[in-house]
């Protein structure tokens, strides 16, 4: 896949916008700009950009850093279960919260 650069001018207070999500979803700007594009825009009414203040956008991306950690807990137990160290369905619920995880992940990025 060829890429190619695109430049844009942001003020200070866009680019700290930015910076702050990239850095609290643990991506790059191009990334995130790439996940925003890739979420697709089919129409007017869907184009609608919303604004959200500071404290909102710092609560998505608490949120999201809290998904990830949990995420990291759940792994944690997975591994234990799959070393013989579980009992009864325990496989089966760390799988169910796995799939709440990923749903919720993928509804905060959408917000963002």
């Amino acid at each position: 896949m060829v890429t190619s650069s695109v430049r844009i001018r942001l003020s200070d207070e866009e680019r700290n916008k930015l910076d702050i999500i990239a850095r609290n979803l643990q991506i790059s700007r191009s990334a995130l700009i790439r996940q925003y594009i890739h979420a697709g825009v089919s129409n007017k009414e869907s184009a609608k950009v919303i604004r959200w203040d500071n404290d909102t956008i710092k609560a998505i991306c608490n949120l999201n850093m809290l998904i990830a950690k949990i995420g990291i807990n759940v792994n944690q137990i997975a591994r234990a279960c799959n070393r013989g160290n579980y009992q009864g369905s325990l496989i089966h619920e760390i799988n169910a919260m796995q799939q709440v995880l990923e749903s919720i992940r993928k509804v905060v990025n959408q917000c963002l």
